[in-house]
């Protein structure tokens, strides 16, 4: 475990450096490079900066749009979110070591750990003052129930919310600590339960799990892939009112919610076929394969032709356990 230690402490300067930069590269940075970005309404489009029309707003400012959208786009920008990807990497670490060098009540302490950080705790003083605990509780709620993907819905730059006045430079790191406290908290729950108790195996056989592990075989992909959930939603829509992309009441809602798992489904088991050519692991598979030496290669791979050394295919211990 012991030569681990300089890497884990680099992850967390990497994650502790993720808020600064998201205060100077992010938020604050973008806007002063695109004024009022991302809530200002362009003059060309009508619509948010962030969300350029192919056609109406300028070619380079299309070229930029996905490299602005990385670093200050509402909802998951690089920064502060590169910080969760190096918290996840020391917890993959520590847990990869054998049983006797892993610290005592690794996973219950870490549950606990992010449940803490989910609750705010002693944070919640220096971020609202004035709000009160009551207020805090309201924002938890609206954090994680109606905003939670949107960071920079809690920044003071947000000139399409009201309250936009009222929040300080690090409210952000509120609604961070909220989210991906309960999502840490929720995954390290799971583990505690399952893993952690010799249950993995049989609980991995179940078709309810097997069916949500496919969606992670290719997360990068499926996240990517949202624009699915437009065509349940415009199908559900034309069932039920007879026009396109109608707000629907609690029923509708969910059978778009169904159908769109549905059409996930569909698209997975079809991508499966050609083992997930063209998706973005595949892209990364490939790229990495021809970036790296044929001798370092395995061997498997060698003689493979350069579009088949990123396909991806799925294995059955991936859901299996």
């Amino acid at each position: 475990m012991e030569k681990y230690v300089p890497l884990i402490r680099t992850y967390l300067i990497i994650a502790a450096v993720n808020g600064w930069a998201h205060n100077s590269c992010g938020g604050i940075g973008v806007s002063k490079l695109v004024p009022g970005y991302p809530w200002l309404q362009s003059s060309t489009t009508g619509g948010p900066l962030y969300l350029p029309q192919i056609g109406v707003a300028p070619f380079g400012y299309l070229l930029a749009s996905p490299f602005l959208a990385a670093l200050a786009a509402p909802m998951e920008p690089i920064f502060p979110y590169l910080a969760v990807s190096c918290i996840g990497s020391i917890i993959g670490i520590v847990m990869c070591q054998r049983p006797d060098r892993i610290p005592k009540h690794f996973v219950k302490k870490s549950a606990c750990g992010w449940a803490h950080r989910f609750y705010g705790g002693d944070h919640r003083r220096h971020f609202y003052n004035g709000w009160g605990d009551a207020g805090i509780r309201f924002l938890i709620m609206d954090t994680v129930v109606v905003r939670s993907f949107a960071l920079s819905l809690w920044f003071p730059d947000n000139i399409s919310r009201s309250y936009g006045e009222f929040l300080s430079p690090l409210s952000w790191l509120w609604q961070f600590l909220a989210l991906n406290g309960f999502a840490t908290m929720f995954a390290m729950l799971i583990i505690y339960l399952v893993d952690w108790r010799g249950f993995g195996s049989e609980f991995s056989k179940l078709k309810l799990v097997r069916f949500v592990r496919r969606f992670g075989f290719i997360a990068f992909s499926n996240y990517n892939n949202q624009w699915l959930y437009y065509l349940g939603w415009i199908g559900v829509s034309l069932l039920l009112t007879g026009e396109r992309r109608i707000k629907l009441d609690w029923n509708g809602t969910l059978l778009v919610l169904v159908v769109s798992l549905v059409l996930y489904y569909l698209v997975m088991w079809g991508w499966e076929k050609i083992k997930y050519l063209g998706s973005i692991e595949w892209m990364i598979g490939t790229l990495g394969a021809a970036l790296t030496p044929t001798s370092w290669q395995p061997e498997r791979l060698r003689n493979l032709k350069w579009y088949q050394k990123g396909q991806t295919r799925r294995t059955g211990k991936l859901l299996s356990g």
